[in-house]
């Protein structure tokens, strides 16, 4: 007759636990990265709005249009050591938005309104570093409540 050994079932929990928690780590800063979108803020510090300049901005989060960045935010890669949360390569003004910068926009044709075809010149503007993603005191400290949450149901 065989018994179960309570030190292996413990172990094989520890086990479990670790291998998951670059998952769990990743989730969170995920869901917390997201949150800023709709604090329209990196953890409390506020973006700058946008230009009211243009009226289809009225009415709409500071990076919100097609709500694209928000959506391409997930873990990208995690091992047992580490884990990678970031955006889809197809969102290349994700950097410009979390950083700052200058956008250069090069010559392009554009289609008007009476289907006519006409050259615009290149130009470039300047967009203020509004960060949605990045290391927060905020963030490790949902990191260890979420890390302290999982410990809490596995030994119950």
């Amino acid at each position: 007759m065989t018994t179960k050994n309570p030190h292996n079932r413990f172990f094989q929990k520890i086990k479990g636990f670790l291998n998951h928690l670059p998952y769990f780590i990743g989730n969170t800063a995920v869901n917390e990265f997201k949150n800023n979108f709709k604090t329209e803020s990196f953890f409390g510090k506020k973006w700058q709005a946008r230009s009211s300049k243009y009226n289809r901005n009225k009415g709409r989060g500071v990076l919100t249009d097609t709500g694209n960045l928000r959506q391409s935010i997930q873990v990208l890669n995690h091992s047992s050591k580490q884990v990678v949360v970031g955006t889809h390569d197809n969102i290349p003004y994700a950097k410009i938005h979390n950083e700052g910068g200058i956008l250069y926009i090069p010559p392009h044709k554009r289609v008007s309104s009476k289907n006519k075809r006409f050259n615009v010149k290149g130009y470039s503007y300047k967009l203020p570093k509004r960060q949605f993603m990045g290391d927060h005191p905020i963030l490790r400290t949902q990191i260890k409540k979420e890390i302290t949450n999982k410990l809490k149901t596995l030994f119950k």
